[in-house]
């Protein structure tokens, strides 16, 4: 899986959103696959705005990010990579925040929550993630879903709608 171009806004409307992944794909395959968080409302606009069918996601959290890692783990080949330059446009509002802006500057945020007597391993600290979710539910989608067959190549979009 390759991450090749990403949008990474907020304070955006999911329409704002659907018309700007319209233009910067257009002239490529249509997906075969949109995996989308479960909001109906929000996965409706998005539905309604490109015209593309959307899955919701898996959204298991500790299998998903084992898998996500099972990706990541050296193994000759990669199995999970994001392009250097997959940020479509830098959100000045992230940077001034000092926050993350896409998701590879997620990851060394991307921690255990262990607060509370929560035991590590449980779930993720939920704060600037939504790459990580994205990236999980992509994951999980190929790696986790017993209908997912790897043995051809396809179009898969993640989208964590906010």
């Amino acid at each position: 899986l390759v991450m090749y171009r990403e949008i990474y806004m907020t304070r955006r409307l999911v329409a704002d959103h659907a018309r700007d992944i319209l233009q910067i794909t257009a002239g490529e395959p249509i997906p075969v696959d949109v995996i989308t968080d479960h909001d109906a409302e929000d996965r409706a606009t998005f539905e309604s705005e490109t015209g593309y069918v959307t899955t919701p996601a898996i959204k298991t959290v500790s299998p998903g990010i084992q898998a996500v890692a099972r990706r990541l783990k050296p193994s000759g080949r990669p199995a999970l990579c994001f392009m250097r330059d997959a940020l479509v446009h830098r959100d000045q509002e992230l940077v001034d925040a000092g926050l993350p802006a896409c998701t590879a500057e997620e990851f060394p945020s991307y921690i255990w929550d262990t607060r509370q007597g929560q035991a590590r391993g449980e779930r993720p600290v939920k704060e600037h993630d939504h790459g990580m979710d994205a990236t999980r539910y992509l994951v999980a989608h190929f790696d986790l879903n017993a209908r997912a067959d790897m043995s051809e190549v396809v179009d898969a979009y993640a989208y964590e709608l906010e």
